[in-house]
């Protein structure tokens, strides 16, 4: 007789236990379908957030017969990269200056060709004028160039150089930075393709 009895509140916990490990298993699965996105969503999502943060990637690459400018993004780092020639290395980067309001100084941009013939040739010597500073540490390197300018501000110079001619139609102007280090200077910026310095 009091078995009969138990019946109805044993199926009634049983019933109860049930609906709860059902709720638990629904909200489960809920909870991994929000989680689960197919790889095509996750690159659309990944490819909107990189577009809001840097909009210039929207308009790269660019590929044509006198330059190409793409990009790479590593490590949350966008990367902009130039391969083109002498002769028209600046018209790339006036273009690439053109798809975006910011200084081209902002972003990290790698000119892969042409190399940068100042690239790791200079050796520090002393001199207390800026000038020859700066002729004294490239005068072993066999790099042909021009100063065109110079001026000073405050503890730093300035120095607009070229290399290249027009008539080869390969000139490329450059600005290097000095500081002033005691009595003699310091090379603080390597000759750089003047647009990047957004002189």
């Amino acid at each position: 007789m009091e078995k009969t009895s138990n019946r109805p509140l044993i199926i009634a916990a049983i019933c109860v236990f049930s609906a709860l490990i059902a709720l638990i298993v629904f909200q489960i699965i809920q909870n991994n379908q929000n989680l689960e996105k197919t790889p095509g969503e996750v690159s659309t999502e990944l490819g909107l957030s990189e577009r809001e943060k840097w909009p210039i990637i929207d308009q790269l690459p660019i590929k044509n017969s006198l330059y190409t400018i793409g990009y790479t993004i590593k490590n949350n780092d966008l990367k902009i990269y130039i391969d083109t020639t002498d002769t028209y290395l600046e018209v790339a980067l006036k273009k690439l200056g053109s798809l975006t309001y910011k200084p081209l100084s902002s972003y990290n941009i790698e000119i892969r060709t042409p190399e940068n013939p100042f690239k790791g040739c200079f050796m520090e010597k002393f001199a207390k004028d800026p000038l020859e500073f700066f002729q004294n540490g490239y005068k072993d390197a066999a790099i042909s160039y021009e100063i065109t300018s110079a001026k000073s501000d405050n503890d730093s110079y300035l120095i607009y150089l070229t290399t290249g001619s027009e008539e080869a139609y390969d000139l490329v102007h450059y600005t290097a930075v000095l500081e002033k280090s005691g009595d003699s200077w310091k090379l603080v910026t390597e000759p750089t393709p003047t647009l990047l310095l957004d002189q």
